[in-house]
């Protein structure tokens, strides 16, 4: 039973984790930065685990290295994007809206003469 709950803690930090950036609109990290913080967050939710597991709180620990690791992953993803010169996709342009208003109404339509 303490190999499920030891390997379900770095998995449940990864999985919360999953989802911290967001590489497709400018501003954000690249793709080196999202993939250095799932790579940060599931290598530090291991190690949580392990330090944590010492004192008898894995769960804890892995949350913890998880959050520190995505930190840490993050941060150097992003420094390998800037040295790289990779940059995000740029976003769609935006939708052009056509509105049309008629002021005047329809001609009349005669049928068979009338």
């Amino acid at each position: 039973m303490k190999i499920s709950s030891f390997l379900a803690a770095p998995v449940l930090g990864v999985l919360m984790l999953s989802s911290c950036t967001t590489p497709y609109y400018p501003g954000y990290g690249g793709p080196n930065q999202a993939g250095g913080t799932a790579v940060g967050a599931a290598g530090g939710a291991v190690a949580g685990a392990i330090v944590g597991s010492h004192s008898h709180v894995p769960f804890a620990g892995a949350v913890v290295g998880g959050l520190a690791g995505a930190v840490v992953g993050s941060i150097a993803g992003h420094a390998i994007d800037d040295a790289n010169g990779t940059t995000p996709p740029p976003p769609p342009p935006p939708r052009r809206r056509v509105y049309y208003y008629d002021d005047v109404p329809p001609p009349p339509r005669y049928y068979n003469g009338y």
